[in-house]
C-alpha cells in the first residue's frame, strides 16, 4: 500500500488545527506546515498588504515550496497529512477578489483524500471568540475572508473533497469519523483493483 496524503480543509473556526494533529497521530503521519517557518517572517509581511493577488502568490509560492518536503516524505514511505494545502489557498483568495489564474506544475502532489470541515455558524463564532480570548479575529484579511465566506464555500466546491460536520462533535469523535471514512475508501479500492 502506498503512503497516503491527507489534506484538511475549512473556514476559519472549524477545527482545522487541533483536527489535523489528532489525524496526523491516528494515521502514523508526519505532520507538514504548507506555511513553512521559513515563510514567517515574510507571511507578516503579506497579511499587511491590501492586494490580494500578491498575497495570493505569496500563499502559493509557500504551498509549493512545502509541496517538496511533502513529496520527500512520501516518496520515503510514510503518510502526510497537512491543513489548508492548494485548495484552501486557491479557494480564500478567488473568494476576496484574487483575479489571478493559475496553473499548477503536473508533478505537484495531491492528496489522496480532502476532508473539508465545516459546522454551524453558531458554533464556529464561538470557536473563533474561544481561539482569540474572547474577540473575533481582526486582521483585515480575516474580516475579508468572513465577508466573503460564500464566495469562498462556491470556490471550495470546486474541489473534490469529503465532507465533515464537526458540529457538537469532540475532536476524538472527528478524527475518528476521518480514520473510518479512510479505511472505508482504502478497503473500497482494494476491491476494485
Amino acid at each position: 500500500m502506498h503512503p497516503l496524503f491527507i489534506d484538511i480543509e475549512g473556514l476559519h473556526g472549524v477545527g482545522k488545527s487541533e483536527i489535523v494533529m489528532g489525524v496526523a497521530r491516528a494515521m502514523d503521519a508526519e505532520y507538514i506546515p504548507t506555511v513553512p517557518d521559513e515563510f514567517e517572517d515574510v507571511r507578516k509581511v503579506f497579511n499587511q498588504t491590501e492586494n490580494v493577488n500578491a498575497r495570493y502568490c505569496f500563499f502559493l509560492a509557500a504551498v509549493l515550496y512545502s509541496s517538496d518536503k511533502i513529496r520527500q516524505v512520501l516518496m520515503a514511505g510514510k503518510n502526510v497529512v497537512v491543513e489548508s494545502y492548494l485548495y484552501r489557498t486557491i479557494a480564500f483568495h478567488k473568494g476576496m477578489g484574487a483575479k489571478i489564474d493559475v496553473s499548477l506544475p503536473y508533478d505537484v502532489p495531491m492528496p489522496d483524500v480532502t476532508f473539508h470541515l465545516k459546522c454551524s455558524e453558531s458554533v464556529r463564532a464561538m470557536r473563533l471568540i474561544h481561539r482569540n480570548n474572547g474577540s473575533p479575529r481582526k486582521g483585515q484579511y480575516d474580516l475579508l475572508a468572513e465577508n466573503n465566506q460564500q464566495r469562498i464555500l462556491e470556490e471550495y466546491k470546486k474541489f473534490p473533497m469529503v465532507e465533515v460536520d464537526t458540529t457538537n462533535k469532540r475532536p476524538a469523535e472527528v478524527i475518528d469519523t476521518i480514520k473510518n471514512k479512510i479505511e472505508y475508501e482504502l478497503v473500497f479500492e482494494k476491491l476494485l483493483g
